[in-house]
């Protein structure tokens, strides 16, 4: 697999403009509350509650369609002790746009504080039926820097890793994946060499 293709699976570029939405009456930054909160409890259930059967998570080239894949990817998130906080909360009809700031055990060892992340949540019906990004990571480059060295290292010095990572050119969502994921980079971590790796 190419190595920007890997990249992009951790990518969330996928951007829509106000003008590509028409958001019908209903909805509110209730349904919103209510996911950070659960996803910051690690509450898989709670969180499973407030999307839809039809749910569609954009991820650039690796979109999840459906409940289950996109429950995988709060699995995976939740086993890495992601929390969040959104800020600058604009609701619009059925659309939500936000700034989500995310912060995880997988980020802090790969030296990254924090990501600031521009999504809209759609609701139908009171729940979450899709999730766009408005524009990428405010991090992105110390993010792609990262995600680099640490891909190419991860290709040269457990290239059995790499296959149980990405099978079949698809990266392995939930609590198994996260959990290797993290061990690897905390591996990459106590072996680079970048200059300024580490740092918060």
């Amino acid at each position: 697999m190419k190595v920007s293709k890997m990249l992009s699976f951790f990518m969330v570029f996928t951007a829509l403009g106000f003008t590509a939405l028409q958001p019908s009456p209903g909805g509110g930054s209730e349904v919103l509350d209510q996911f950070i909160t659960a996803a910051n409890k690690h509450d898989l259930a709670a969180m499973q509650r407030l999307l839809a059967d039809e749910v569609i998570w954009y991820f650039g080239e690796d979109t999840l369609s459906g409940k289950a894949a996109v429950m995988r990817q709060l699995e995976f998130d939740a086993s890495v002790k992601t929390t969040y906080r959104a800020v600058d909360v604009v609701v619009r009809g059925d659309a939500i746009d936000f700034e989500l700031i995310e912060r995880s055990d997988l980020l802090q060892t790969l030296g990254i504080s924090a990501l600031h992340r521009f999504p809209r949540f759609i609701l139908r019906d009171g729940l979450i039926f899709r999730r766009l990004a408005r524009q990428p990571i405010r991090e992105e480059k110390l993010f792609t820097e990262r995600m680099m060295h640490f891909i190419n290292w991860i290709s040269q010095n457990r290239p059995e890793a790499m296959q149980k990572l990405w099978p079949q050119n698809q990266f392995i969502y939930g609590k198994d994946g996260a959990q290797l994921m993290l061990r690897l980079v905390r591996e990459w971590n106590q072996a680079a060499t970048l200059p300024g790796h580490g740092k918060k």
